[in-house]
């Protein structure tokens, strides 16, 4: 133990005499492992974070599988099924979706729009949630309300006496009785923590237009399960199975029930499915920047031991062993490691603040302040100790070469000043035409996505996005029934209509840019996936779409659901090539029809637009819907869409003073055309910066190891200039040991970049992702010049300074050992 504390101390006082090297080492290091410090902090905060409840491994969550996704929605009564039914759980809980619901603080007279979940009385009970403060729900409860901590603290004053005070909820006084802590931010889907949790027996009288609880029509709850002592996922997987024939079907089609692990994200389902895909590419980035880093970290300490080819040797003559001399070096290595791991840390927790308030301030920008993420990416001890393991394994594996050169060292050949540089010189090329390689790839791959973000910013969507106004309405709280909810639909589109600003009003059951659905077929040669919308006689107008022939849906057929439907000029192209498909039926293509019995007719054909994705043209099939609660509305307005904002709020007031509270008013360019873009920026950025950094380190391991060539060849250099060698001649000799790896580097690294461009296009090809190249493909030589550009002025830039050094290398000085 002495020994090693000696060895310790040594360590820190020769990394202290030599601060340059300790800074520039720490440094490298550091940005490798913040990096991947941070990058796994997002994906433990997003992937791995369970729900914020005593035993979270033990909590399920319910789903109905069918087709792609999992349907989390049910009716009330597949919550009492299963909870009389299912022996493997111990409890089961139901939960609605965030409602958002009127609320008038005690203290204040302004009213407050809150997010609310309705839950069922088992809800806190079955999950084991204590409240900070009061209590939480139980199941005898019918008029009470829970506020979590944000609301108690920004709304209500952080009064200490809350619990046993009322709300004004949608009118209702309802007495508070409890606040929950901080940590808990709800049960997720989506992962937004609620401000109230309301007894579900007080969901009829609070949105008084529907009853959650005993409409079979009605599918508002998701639900979730604690299981039972001793049972298993797969044991409650079974049992769901066989309850699934007893509830209700789904669209007639036969009900199926399935569990899987609850977590807040969910990312095994909706919006967050190719979270995974998206994070196996980051881990892949920054694990190359930290191999860049630690390569570095070998040249650099590889250099210095051999400016210190004497000292171990006086050591080695002094008794001491090759192991402890190699310890030695070990344990100066690993102290560097674990200093780079700490700066590491403070950086990536400094980066995941700002992470943190940059996708917050993204998500208030695009949603109108309307959503919010429950995130937290403060590192807790899996962070740290992800750090420290990666620390010290940074540090052996650096450690591990240097170390046996040194105690492979001759030790007459040290004592006399000479050194073997021959083997030294060839194993650090190997090691720089390796960072040369992987910058090139990451070079190369960032230069495919930045250019994808450019032409995001030029890309024609085919019709007038820049006049269109989005708003989604929910009337399922105020009107009864699907006809009373139409017929209010048709008093707000015909009230719209009247507006001065507005020249169209539509609606379709997917906006531009805001949900899709899509339709594989393998048939007649490969698969090809449409994009389906069901859309009003007046859609095309609304978005300033051009119909190339044929005409769109009346309203006759819109209300009757004829079998017609208009196409675009991408499908007309597919199957009647150098034709006009009007009037048409698909019985020869009858994969374009909807999955019913109508024979359908084209009636149009629309110009072909990117409404699906900014990055690729949709192979639309366009369909008549009728106007009811699932569908959005499509405004074209005659100026800027967030300047009318104001008139179709006061419109909707005018009809009905609750309507403004259920209405999401969002211009198209503001909202959903930015999350588009945002797609392509934010991998754009975030490999850009990978690959600088990456270039930049390699540029830093150049230097090292053309250091290292200027010193082992300092005697050779010596003579040369003691012979009459030109400044010319000694830059070409220095330049030329550089050159060489360069050349190996590049070989290589552009073989990588064609099999990472083969990876990327089958991501890239997948018609229900996003293409991030914007149709530019994943091999682009103006890219791998441009690359190989900045790679060779980072040879250049590399090269001056040991260039310069070696000018001023002293003949007498290279000749005074001899």
């Amino acid at each position: 133990m002495e020994s090693l504390l000696a060895d310790i101390r040594y360590a820190f006082r020769s990394l202290i005499k030599s601060p340059g090297f300790t800074i520039t080492a720490t440094l490298t290091l550091a940005l490798g492992i913040a990096l991947n410090t941070t990058t796994f902090s997002i994906y433990d905060g997003i992937a791995l974070r369970p729900l914020a409840v005593p035993a979270p491994g033990d909590v399920v969550r319910v789903v109905a599988p069918r087709d792609r996704s999992d349907g989390e929605l049910f009716p009330y009564a597949s919550y009492q099924t299963i909870q009389e039914g299912a022996r493997s759980l111990a409890g089961v809980v139901a939960t609605s979706a965030p409602e958002l619901l009127i609320v008038r603080n005690p203290q204040g007279e302004s009213d407050i729009p809150a997010s609310a979940r309705f839950v069922s009385g088992s809800y806190f009970p079955v999950l084991r949630v204590v409240a900070a403060r009061g209590r939480g729900l139980t199941p005898t409860d019918e008029n009470a309300v829970v506020v979590s901590d944000a609301f108690w603290r920004s709304h209500l004053g952080a009064d200490p006496a809350i619990p046993g005070a009322f709300l004004m909820v949608q009118g209702r006084p309802m007495p508070v009785v409890g606040v929950m802590p901080a940590a808990f931010a709800g049960t997720g889907s989506p992962p937004a923590t609620p401000d109230l949790w309301i007894p579900a027996a007080a969901q009829p009288s609070l949105l008084p237009g529907a009853d959650w609880l005993h409409d079979r029509g009605q599918r508002q709850w998701q639900i979730l399960a604690r299981l039972a002592p001793h049972q298993t996922v797969d044991a409650a997987r079974a049992e769901l199975a066989a309850l699934a024939p007893t509830l209700a079907p789904v669209d007639t089609e036969a009900a199926t029930l399935r569990a899987k692990p609850a977590t807040l994200f969910q990312t095994d389902s909706g919006e967050f499915q190719t979270f995974g895909q998206v994070m196996v590419v980051l881990l892949i980035a920054v694990v190359i920047i930290l191999f860049i880093g630690a390569g570095n970290l070998v040249g650099l300490v590889a250099a210095r031991n051999a400016s210190r080819d004497r000292e171990l040797a006086v050591r080695a003559a002094l008794g001491a062993s090759r192991g402890r001399i190699g310890r030695l070096l070990v344990m100066e290595t690993l102290v560097l490691s674990l200093a780079g791991g700490t700066v590491g840390l403070l950086v990536a927790t400094w980066l995941g603040d700002v992470v943190l308030n940059w996708l917050s301030g993204v998500l208030r920008s695009v949603s109108g302040g309307a959503l919010s993420l429950a995130l937290d990416l403060s590192p807790d001890w899996r962070i740290v100790g992800f750090t420290v393991v990666v620390s010290v394994l940074v540090g052996l594996a650096v450690g591990a070469w240097p170390t046996l050169q040194a105690a492979r060292r001759d030790l007459h050949t040290a004592l006399k000043g000479t050194t073997g540089g021959g083997v030294v010189r060839t194993r650090g090329h190997r090691l720089l035409s390796a960072q040369l390689a992987v910058s090139l790839v990451l070079l190369s791959g960032a230069g495919l996505l930045i250019g994808g973000a450019r032409r995001a910013r030029h890309v024609d969507p085919g019709f007038d996005a820049g006049h269109v106004l989005l708003v989604g309405l929910d009337t399922r709280a105020l009107s009864a029934g699907p006809s009373a909810q139409a017929t209010l639909f048709t008093r707000v589109t015909e009230r719209l209509r009247q507006l001065s600003d507005v020249r169209a009003v539509a609606w379709t059951d997917r906006a531009p840019f805001a949900g899709h659905a899509f339709r594989t077929v393998g048939y007649p040669t490969a698969p090809v996936t449409f994009s389906v919308k069901g859309v009003s006689p007046d859609y095309f107008e609304a978005i300033g779409a051009r119909l190339v022939s044929g005409r769109t849906f009346t309203a006759v057929e819109a209300a009757s659901n004829r079998g017609v439907m208009v196409i675009s000029e991408s499908v007309a192209r597919r199957y009647w090539p150098g034709q006009d498909p009007v009037g048409r039926t698909v019985a020869d293509h009858p994969w374009l029809a909807r999955t019913d019995s109508q024979a359908y007719s084209i009636i149009g054909v629309v110009a072909d637009m990117r409404a699906t994705y900014l990055s690729r043209v949709d192979e639309g099939l366009y369909y008549p819907e009728p106007l009811g609660p699932r569908v959005t509305l499509v405004l074209r307005t005659r100026g800027a869409p967030s300047t009318e904002a104001h008139q179709v709020l006061a419109a909707l007031a005018a009809l009905d003073p609750t309507l403004p509270t259920k209405a999401t008013v969002m211009p198209l360019e503001a909202g959903p055309l930015r999350v588009q873009q945002l797609m392509s920026d934010v991998p754009a950025v975030l490999a850009g910066g990978f690959a600088l950094v990456g270039l930049v380190l390699a540029a830093v391991g150049l230097y090292g190891v053309v250091v290292q060539l200027v010193a082992r060849r300092t005697r050779e250099i010596g003579i040369r200039v003691a012979l009459g060698a030109s400044w010319r001649e000694v830059v070409t000799l220095v330049l030329r040991g550089s050159l060489r790896p360069a050349l190996w580097g590049a070989a290589v690294g552009l073989l990588g970049a064609v099999g990472a461009s083969a990876g990327f296009a089958s991501l890239f090809a997948m018609p229900d992702a996003p293409d991030l190249t914007y149709g530019r493909g994943t091999f682009d030589p103006l890219v791998l010049v441009a690359v190989l550009s900045a790679l060779t002025i980072a040879l250049v830039v590399g090269s001056i300074g040991p260039a310069r050094r070696a000018l001023k290398v002293d003949p007498m000085e290279a000749l005074r050992t001899e």
